[in-house]
């Protein structure tokens, strides 16, 4: 059933599919495309995760709308849930970013750029996120979102820099070391 799924939407795009592949290389294929458009670009970064992003200005109309995967719809102009702000247009992966990160901290961290910037409702930011677990990318999305403001107003650095949110957190996983458990633990000493 998901390979049919999966098969339908590639034709959309116009790839065709080899014969045999494995479930972990059906997740793995890119089944979006980048909408057509005038953008702001910029990369982000966090362990070993690593996020292509694009901002897309909310007022101009993109010529080709990006395929999302199967089973989501694109999100509509001014889409909102409590009415008050507008809802941000963020895809991740082409999904909806509330659906690829569903803890608040994660979309919290997502949204601090625009926030700090007074920025929310200006852009559709579409991003592409590989490598790591879900906590990096959230990091390194929002980081690129932070670039990508840069890219559009390089006033906004002060704003961002007092925020720390240009600060890259170069943070990586130490690695394991030979004679040790792991990269600091001892195997338990023996007196006899």
């Amino acid at each position: 059933m998901e390979r049919e799924v999966i098969e339908q939407h590639l034709q959309k795009l116009q790839i065709q599919l080899p014969g045999k592949l494995s479930k972990g290389k059906l997740k793995r294929l890119q089944l979006w495309k980048w909408p057509v458009g005038r953008y702001y670009y910029g990369t982000g970064r966090r362990k070993t995760s690593v996020a292509r992003v694009r901002l897309y200005p909310a007022d101009e109309p993109l010529q080709e709308e990006g395929i999302p995967a199967p089973g989501v719809t694109l999100p509509q102009q001014g889409e909102g849930g409590d009415g008050g702000s507008p809802e941000p247009e963020i895809m991740i992966n082409g999904r909806p970013f509330r659906e690829h990160f569903p803890v608040l901290r994660w979309q919290e961290r997502v949204l601090e750029p625009l926030k700090a910037t007074q920025m929310l409702g200006k852009f559709r930011i579409w991003a592409k996120v590989e490598g790591g677990g879900v906590s990096g990318q959230a990091d390194a999305v929002r980081l690129g979102i932070s670039r990508a403001l840069l890219a559009y107003d390089e006033s906004l650095r002060p704003t961002l820099r007092k925020q720390g949110l240009l600060t890259v957190d170069a943070r990586q996983k130490e690695r394991r070391k030979y004679g040790h458990i792991s990269a600091r633990k001892q195997e338990q000493y023996r007196k006899r």
